[in-house]
């Protein structure tokens, strides 16, 4: 999305150019920008090229214009992802403190004041002509919008905060903006220097406060970040990790998800697992299966069945096939333990 940015740039530079009578020099450095760019993105754009699937594949059905009514999905969609800043964020716990506003309420209502001093100032520099400044305003607003964008354009999971992270350093532009002019005129009005610094200084340093201990206490602390974050599949592959390697070890994936075509198509929370045991022995040494393919479990000495969620009616269909085992659980994780005398 970010190449929609460039003609918000470069046709008011042009004619800041055409203005001083270089348009011979702007042709010629576009040029170069525009040659580098292809280098650059020609490898991902071959494989693109050959593989569309890769590019389309995950974008295709979370789209708002894959639903029954994508006008109400876009406006219901524009709405949310406008409002995260400010009211409701990211409800997703790996993203955001769930629900909360993007934004501590200070620095939102800064974010808002910066946004709308930046528009006037669009405004006001197209009527003086002053394309410099223009130029930078509408860097800014177009920045903003257009990095919204991928999470406007989808409809799951939104306000979608990590869709939208191209939009970030912008908004904190725009805080600061506020800010700053905030100070300039108390600097302008009030003869209290040291009291404005140290009031400035006070609320930089509240801020630092306030958000230090949302992301590392109230946040980091959660026992819903835990579970968004998958600990007790961690737990399940360094379980796995730590038997003997004669071991037989069964993972069964009874979690749904989309299915991921390496190596076996199985769905996507197993890759949690996968990659612990990938990261220590450069390739799984567990088998993994789903729930109706139980009969492809050969139990030639001792191992483990793992299902990733406790089951009552899978560990009994376990049991029934494998008689000679028993269900056990060691630290929150439960397997069934096969056993040969």
């Amino acid at each position: 999305m970010a190449v929609l940015i460039f003609p918000f740039v470069l046709i008011p530079y042009w004619f800041i150019y055409k203005k001083e009578g270089l348009q011979k020099k702007f042709i010629l450095h576009i040029s170069y920008f525009f040659l580098l760019t292809l280098i650059v993105a020609l490898p991902i754009g071959i494989y693109f090229l050959q593989n569309p699937h890769d590019f389309i594949g995950r974008a295709a059905p979370i789209s708002v214009f894959a639903a029954e009514n994508p006008a109400k999905e876009f406006g219901k969609s524009l709405i949310s992802h406008l409002g995260m800043f400010n009211f409701r964020g990211d409800p997703n716990w790996r993203h955001n403190f769930s629900g909360k506003p993007e934004l501590f309420w200070p620095v939102g209502i800064l974010f808002l004041s910066g946004f709308i001093f930046s528009i006037k100032e669009l405004i006001a520099s197209l009527k003086n002509k002053n394309y410099s400044l223009f130029v930078v305003h509408c860097l800014l607003i177009s920045w903003f919008f257009i990095m919204l964008l991928p999470g406007i354009l989808t409809s799951e999971g939104i306000p979608h905060s990590l869709r939208t992270i191209g939009s970030l350093p912008v908004v904190y532009i725009f805080a600061a903006l506020s800010g700053w002019k905030i100070y300039q005129w108390f600097d302008k009005n009030t003869k209290h220097k040291r009291l404005l610094l140290s009031t400035a200084f006070l609320f930089l340093l509240m801020t630092g406060f306030v958000e230090f201990d949302k992301y590392f206490n109230k946040w980091g602390r959660n026992p819903e970040v835990r579970n968004a974050f998958s600990v007790d599949y961690v737990k399940i592959g360094n379980f796995l990790n730590s038997l003997p390697e004669g071991t037989q070890k069964y993972v069964i994936v009874n979690q749904p998800g989309v299915p991921v075509p390496w190596p076996t198509g199985i769905p996507m929370p197993a890759q949690t697992i996968i990659f612990i045991e990938n990261a220590k022995f450069g390739s799984p040494r567990s088998t993994y299966l789903l729930p109706e393919n139980l009969n492809q479990i050969k139990t030639e000495k001792e191992g483990v069945i793992v299902p990733m969620r406790y089951d009552e009616s899978l560990f009994a269909e376990i049991q029934q096939k494998f008689p000679q085992g028993e269900i056990q659980e060691k630290d929150g994780i439960w397997l069934y333990k096969i056993n040969y005398k």
